[in-house]
């Protein structure tokens, strides 16, 4: 006689990785990829770069099928045909939790249950968090964007403060050259004075 399973603590988390989901599961990335392949109602979330994200009801979903299969060494076909039984019936508690555990209360639990107002409110959450990324994504580009504005306005700055010393320095030398025309043409006209005095 086999031993029960061990009971599977699933964290409290919206979306899993399809490496965390092999984590929690136990089963490798690979056999999950190809298990979506063979069970309709295995179809995590996509993100908007194309990775799987399951759900909580996606990993207890896994769990169930890995029961089946694992454990009752059940065929594909067999476990299809069990978890499609089990649609139809009340819910049985999860594989990997113990048989007293209380009944699913979560809006996660109640949409693999089969409540479809449940599945709603998860799908429309959802899409509220791919919104979410959506928007983040984009003012992370307004941001990175205003960041290489205000970098290109201050080398700017730095030009313009550099060009005004320079011409400030060129003003500065202008001025000490008249000042020296003006000194140089007063000797001039002194000298052009005396000599008219001497021939007056």
């Amino acid at each position: 006689m086999s031993a029960a399973p061990t009971p599977v603590e699933i964290p409290n988390k919206l979306f899993f990785r399809i490496g965390e989901a092999s984590k929690i599961t136990g089963v490798k990335s690979y056999v999950l990829r190809y298990w979506e392949t063979e069970f309709g109602r295995l179809k995590p979330k996509r993100s908007s770069s194309g990775q799987r994200l399951y759900r909580r009801s996606d990993i207890e979903l896994v769990l169930r099928i890995k029961g089946l299969l694992w454990d009752r060494k059940l065929t594909i076909a067999g476990a299809r045909k069990e978890l499609s039984r089990r649609r139809t019936k009340p819910a049985s508690p999860a594989a990997g939790t113990s048989p007293g555990a209380p009944a699913p209360t979560g809006p996660a639990e109640r949409a693999a249950a089969g409540d479809p107002a449940a599945a709603r409110r998860m799908d429309g959450l959802e899409a509220k968090v791919r919104q979410m990324e959506t928007r983040t994504k984009e003012a992370e580009q307004r941001a990175r964007e205003a960041t290489a504005r205000a970098v290109l306005a201050e080398k700017r700055c730095v030009r313009a403060e550099k060009t005004l010393e320079e011409v400030a320095s060129v003003s500065e030398r202008q001025r000490k050259d008249l000042k020296t025309v003006r000194e140089t043409l007063r000797r001039l006209r002194g000298g052009v004075l005396a000599f008219i005095d001497e021939f007056e």
